[in-house]
């Protein structure tokens, strides 16, 4: 029987965070001598098709097409359900859901309510993004109650549950009765070497703005802040890389574009950018700055967030997040409340030689991973 299988249900686009996150961690399990196969959906992108990345995944399931806010037919619900229930019955001794969405999980129920001596082991992780699409409305209440409702089937031995941050886990804790651990992204390892990014002879520093632009991520906070940082920082010590829309990004404003072409003392990155260049913008930043909103991201964590932890770099962003807490919970950055708040906590944070503590951040991704890998390896810890 082979070790485990990696699921995605949702993963079918190659330029996003998940295919990221299945390489990072089958590679993670390869080291604890863990073999696994990922499987995703089947393709329906071009890029995917072609790429080497997506030669080594099962394209599998039919793709969902999940849009929040809105119904999910009955359809795409049943076909769902036979394509998991046959993955389940599979030659694997271990299921792990690196992420799961609203209709896997209210299939794998009905699964498991219909199999009650399925023995195999589930890992189940929530990320607060694909777990609420599919729902027309009241998704947080939604998925609470569809755990709360089959509270019984869940808590067995052989069913263990994860949150990708700990504020998110503790809530999803309190409204189940169900335990969640927490389960970060492990400290990722990367092929490219910061060092030789970085131009260590250059006495200008470099305050980056990452990620792909969405108005829930602070896009258009970045004019305002950068304005405040340009005109509170010493001259020509500090540059501004800022990552932006392009014209077919939802919320595209051309007259806020243009304010942003004002800028000075600033490099501009259109659309999405390819893993490669994306980490090697972050290794040369001496600080990102993630302005996401706060009640968006109130349980959610944030890829770019654990990228930048990997390198060193320190994060500048607004309370409330459940990945801001982390920020201030493992010292790795600053948070403040608002925009200019914010931009005061920036500048002294500057100014300053203050040391970030990544090591106890490392430490935690060390720990929580290691512990998934003795689960599913038997081993007691």
């Amino acid at each position: 029987m082979k070790d485990l299988a990696i699921i995605d249900c949702t993963c079918s686009n190659l330029e996003n965070h998940n295919v990221q996150a299945l390489v990072h961690f089958s590679n993670e399990f390869k080291e604890f001598e863990i073999s696994s196969e990922i499987f995703i959906c089947k393709s329906y992108s071009e890029s995917a098709i072609n790429s080497k990345i997506a030669s080594d995944f099962n394209q599998y399931f039919s793709p969902l097409k999940l849009e929040s806010s809105k119904e999910t037919s009955s359809e795409v619900f049943q076909t769902n359900l036979n394509e998991l229930s046959t993955l389940l019955k599979a030659d694997f001794s271990s299921f792990f859901f690196l992420n799961i969405d609203f209709v896997s999980l209210t299939n794998l129920t009905k699964f498991l309510e219909e199999n009650p001596t399925f023995n195999k082991k589930l890992f189940i992780r929530f990320i607060g993004v694909m777990e609420f699409w599919g729902q027309k409305e009241n998704e947080v209440e939604n998925l609470c109650s569809l755990l709360k409702r089959n509270k019984a089937v869940f808590q067995k031995e052989n069913c263990v549950f994860y949150a990708e941050t700990k504020k998110y886990g503790k809530f999803l804790q309190s409204e189940t009765g169900i335990f969640f651990d927490s389960l970060p992204y492990p400290k990722r390892k990367y092929f490219l070497n910061s060092e030789k990014i970085k131009n260590k002879n250059s006495n200008t520093k470099v305050i980056s703005f990452l990620g792909k632009p969405r108005k829930e991520k602070g896009y258009f906070e970045i004019y305002d802040i950068v304005n405040e940082l340009i005109e509170s920082l010493p001259q020509e010590e500090y540059r501004f890389v800022i990552q932006r829309m392009s014209k077919d990004f939802k919320h595209f404003d051309q007259s806020y574009e243009r304010s942003l072409d004002s800028l000075r003392r600033s490099d501009f990155y259109k659309g999405n950018l390819d893993i490669e260049k994306m980490y090697s913008l972050i290794a040369a930043s001496d600080l990102v700055i993630l302005p996401y909103d706060s009640q968006v991201y109130r349980l959610r964590g944030s890829a770019i967030m654990y990228d930048a932890s990997a390198f060193g770099i320190p994060i500048a962003s607004y309370s409330g997040s459940a990945f801001s807490n982390e920020v201030e919970e493992y010292d790795l950055g600053v948070v403040s409340d608002e925009k200019y708040s914010l931009v005061e906590s920036i500048v002294s944070f500057l100014s300053g030689e203050k040391k970030l503590k990544t090591p106890s951040f490392e430490h935690y991704q060390k720990k929580q991973f290691e512990k998934l890998a003795a689960k599913i390896s038997n081993l007691t810890i």
